[in-house]
């Protein structure tokens, strides 16, 4: 959702920026959100849940639900997306930093040719 966020930002403005400041710290904030998703492996949820007792004592043995929570392709795919957020997070990162120098540059060496009317 951020990176369709950033390219419908980036598209509507008219200016010759390609990165914005702010696209890096919510790389790294959605980075961190996809990491904390994970503690719910180590939280009450997984371990000993009231739920999932009271669910197997109701049905009995029609349904059983296991008693620990154990990590399937969702959670192996969070994992990924948080390794990609990050990396995303440091590229864009160097990408701003290395295009506001550019335009610096651009901006203290003035004219580089002769304005023609």
């Amino acid at each position: 959702m951020a990176m369709v966020v950033a390219a419908c930002v980036s598209l509507c403005q008219r200016s010759k920026k390609m990165t914005y400041g702010w696209e890096p710290p919510l790389y790294f904030v959605i980075c961190i959100a996809q990491g904390l998703t994970l503690l719910m492996f180590s939280s009450d949820a997984c371990h000993d849940n009231a739920l999932v007792k009271s669910q197997d004592e109701l049905l009995g043995s029609a349904i059983t639900f296991p008693s620990d929570c154990s990590m399937g392709t969702g959670a192996k795919l969070t994992i990924s997306s948080a390794v990609f957020f990050f990396v995303s997070a440091v590229l864009a990162s160097v990408a701003y930093k290395a295009e506001r120098q550019e335009m610096e540059e651009e901006e203290s060496e003035g004219l580089r040719e002769p304005l023609n009317l």
